[in-house]
């Protein structure tokens, strides 16, 4: 199994070689036929280019893209800017694509190759995302479910006040039994990570609910309720017993803390806060000393 690698922060990228981009100068804009045509003569001659794709933002609520409406192809000694609104391009688009023996390399493509389906009608042969790759050299992102559990029960945690000392005498009589759950604990998390089993479960190039034809929405919730249901449904049972935990643990009382009670506050009446008191007047004399009258 592949050992899991940090992702480089930005300090460590800036300890990398200099990449010379490509300048304006060598970055050609394709928008009708004459430019289609030589931007194919140039690219057929290398083996690999860079690729994604461009749409327009959707400003209004329902409004569905009609994207992609910029491909952008790229080599090592310029890039090309193909503008699909133009029926010669998309014509270019489209036979590009679907050239075999080409590697089209790019981050994060599966949306990009559903729009690629949906808009040119053919599907992009010798795709490579580069995103798999990494992930299956053990370069991955911390996964955002992972982390909200942990931020969950760091939030229980902290609301515990284990600082004080009433709640830590006793701390090493249940030491034992702390060391325990905390191996438990670890040993599932183990299991979870597939440590131990021998086999390495790679990642699939091609998009599931692409290969299945089917929504990404409908894959996900049959997946979910299906061969994943045991831990999804585990992972809601833990979560939500924390959230109704932490309700109690926010609101309960604690001895020296200062609240108001709200339904007390509104029966309070005037006599039961103010109280008049009558004293007789003073005026100040010819010598400066008050005199009562």
């Amino acid at each position: 199994m592949h050992a899991h690698h940090p992702t480089p922060d930005k300090d460590a990228i800036a300890l990398m070689p200099a990449f010379e981009r490509l300048h304006l100068d060598r970055i050609h804009l394709v928008s009708e036929e004459k430019q289609a045509l030589h931007a194919r003569e140039q690219l057929i001659q290398h083996p690999a280019w860079g690729f994604d794709t461009e749409s327009k933002p959707t400003f209004k609520v329902g409004e569905t893209s009609d994207g992609p409406h910029v491909l952008q192809l790229a080599t090592a000694d310029a890039g090309w800017v193909i503008q699909l609104h133009d029926p010669a391009c998309r014509k270019l688009a489209a036979e590009l694509l679907a050239m075999p023996g080409i590697v089209k390399a790019g981050f994060g493509l599966g949306d990009d190759r559903k729009r690629i389906i949906h808009k040119l009608g053919v599907d992009t042969v010798d795709m490579l995302d580069l995103n798999t790759v990494f992930r299956e050299r053990g370069y991955r992102k911390d996964m955002g479910v992972k982390g909200a559990v942990a931020v969950l029960f760091l939030f229980v945690v902290m609301m515990l006040d284990v600082h004080t000392a009433p709640q830590r005498e006793g701390f090493i009589k249940h030491f034992p039994v702390a060391i325990a759950v905390a191996a438990v604990m670890f040993a599932e998390i183990l299991l979870l990570l597939g440590v131990g089993k021998g086999t390495v479960q790679t990642m699939p190039t091609a998009d599931p609910a692409l290969v299945a034809s089917d929504s990404n929405l409908h894959w996900i919730a049959h997946a979910l309720f299906s061969r994943y249901m045991l831990p999804f449904e585990t992972a809601a049972v833990i979560l939500t017993v924390a959230i109704v935990v932490a309700v109690p643990l926010t609101l309960r009382r604690r001895a020296g803390t200062k609240t108001q009670n709200p339904s007390e506050q509104v029966l309070v009446r005037r006599d039961d806060r103010v109280r008049l008191v009558k004293m007789a007047a003073t005026v100040k004399s010819d010598d400066g000393a008050p005199e009562a009258k």
